[in-house]
């Protein structure tokens, strides 16, 4: 790759604004990673950065590229989007920020790893030594005049949004409210996010742009809600009893199951380590036999034996650093963790009552943040049949308790507990005159009884994925 690198060649896909350059070997081979300029997208990449420099935003040249005759396809062949041109001017992305417009080939600009607790691949930037660069005058679209305009204007709005509050917030790295990015629209999978004084919405619909899995058409959930209703529905929906003494002992056993995973884990990422160690030391060991043997019958040396030998060491010198570290991290006997059903009860209140109260700016209130959003996976939001109000559907753990048919029987079986030991007592003080009183009391234990039924019923639990603490849904 480094080397397709260096000599011009592009390593990645195709990039908007160029194809496939046709060259062919001496065998009739095409020569892969050759690029030359596409006329008619250079065009539109041209139009783009002028109309930037001109104070355009990225979403109003998406809309009227999407809305001109005849249309004019975006990256892909898909519609445009604001986010296809905006980028990131940090991480490099986007059109207005692709540097091989100004004749500039990078390679090794970020590396991609599984996040083993999202299993989702994330991109990192690499540091810029490591990057691979080379100038390629042939493909430059862009002037460097009207680039440097444009990385200037970037940088203007960029100061002016950061004075924004919502920004200064989201420089730390952190969530503004207690659900921020964890709402989703039912009807295009977009994020909803705070569209006015405290109000959140769909994004997509609000930016007015096609959807390309909606069949190009803009979504159609124009329904907001307030953040003080949106919290006040997820934070009720959390039982004060999450744990009764039937379900502790199948949670003990999963918390001991998770821990002795987790240990596991980390023996064998060693393992792997140590394997990938000895393949590349019989590799080295195998050069090492051949350049011997070349020169012993004073045969001239070969230059890539040398460089298959300086990969490998630096193959080599990774794994042992990552070895380092894992002997660092190693961790000793699993660790134990004991479920106290009373304890969890008492937690889960006070971290309720806290993000009722709290501002999310206070870092004692953000531990508590935290927390909670461990239990919601996503809070889906659709409009409810009549149009009236907004539907909620949860995703996540906390799903999974309330969708649990036993967690309802466990409350009911208490309550039903603690009428039993009151009715008692009041049966001994003398407290009834008679079997009529004794009857009304019952009765009245029935309709509070009924009534919490309805309260748990009105959740409309709907499973669709697990049970217990497994992810699961449920609608609100």
């Amino acid at each position: 790759m480094k080397t397709a690198i260096r000599k011009g060649k592009a390593a990645g896909g195709i990039a908007y604004g160029y194809r496939a350059k046709l060259v062919y070997d001496e065998h009739g081979d095409r020569i892969p990673g050759l690029r030359q300029i596409d006329e008619g997208q250079a065009e539109i990449i041209r139009w783009i950065f002028q109309q930037y420099v001109l104070g355009r935003s990225p979403k109003e040249m998406a809309v009227e590229l999407n809305n001109s005759v005849p249309p004019v396809p975006g990256p892909r062949g898909l519609k445009w989007r604001d986010t296809a041109i905006r980028g990131s001017r940090e991480r490099r992305t986007g059109i207005l920020n692709n540097e091989t417009y100004v004749g500039r080939l990078i390679f090794n600009r970020r590396k991609f790893s599984k996040n083993p607790e999202t299993e989702q691949r994330e991109a990192r930037m690499n540091d810029e030594s490591d990057w691979v660069v080379s100038e390629v005058p042939e493909l430059r679209i862009i002037d460097d005049e009207l680039w440097a305009k444009v990385k200037q204007r970037q940088i203007e709005v960029e100061a002016q949004f950061n004075h924004t509050t919502t920004n200064r917030l989201n420089r730390t790295h952190r969530p503004n409210y207690l659900l921020s990015g964890l709402l989703e629209c039912a009807h295009c999978a977009g994020p909803y996010a705070i569209m006015s004084k405290n109000r959140y919405g769909c994004t997509n619909r609000q930016k007015d742009l096609p959807i390309a899995h909606l069949d190009d058409s803009i979504c159609p959930n124009s329904k907001t809600i307030s953040r003080a209703e949106l919290e006040t529905r997820v934070l009720d929906a959390i039982p004060a009893r999450l744990l009764s003494i039937d379900s502790t002992a199948s949670l003990q056993d999963e918390i001991n199951k998770e821990l002795a995973a987790t240990a596991k884990a980390g023996e064998r990422d060693q393992e792997k380590l140590k394997s990938q160690l000895n393949d590349v030391s019989r590799k080295q060991e195998a050069i090492a036999t051949q350049i011997t043997d070349r020169i012993l019958n004073g045969q001239p040396q070969i230059e890539a034996f040398n460089k298959m030998l300086d990969d490998l060491q630096r193959q080599r010198d990774e794994i042992e650093a990552s070895l380092r570290n894992q002997h660092k991290k190693r961790p000793g006997p699993p660790k134990t963790f004991t479920v106290n059903p009373s304890m969890f009860t008492a937690a889960i209140g006070a971290l309720t009552a806290v993000a009722r109260a709290g501002a999310s700016e206070h870092d004692d209130v953000q531990r508590h943040f935290n927390f909670l959003r461990e239990l919601v996976q996503k809070v889906v939001i659709a409009p409810s049949a009549d149009g009236k109000s907004a539907e909620l559907t949860i995703h996540g753990r906390l799903a999974g308790v309330l969708a649990s048919i036993q967690a309802f029987q466990d409350y009911t079986a208490g309550l039903r507990e603690q009428h039993a030991t009151e009715f008692a007592r009041r049966v001994r003080a003398g407290e009834f005159k008679d079997r009529a009183e004794k009857m009304a009391y019952l009765q009245r234990f029935e309709a509070v009884l009924a009534e919490e039924e309805t309260s748990w019923r009105r959740l409309q639990v709907s499973v669709v994925a697990g049970a217990g603490f497994e992810p699961a849904a449920f609608r609100l």
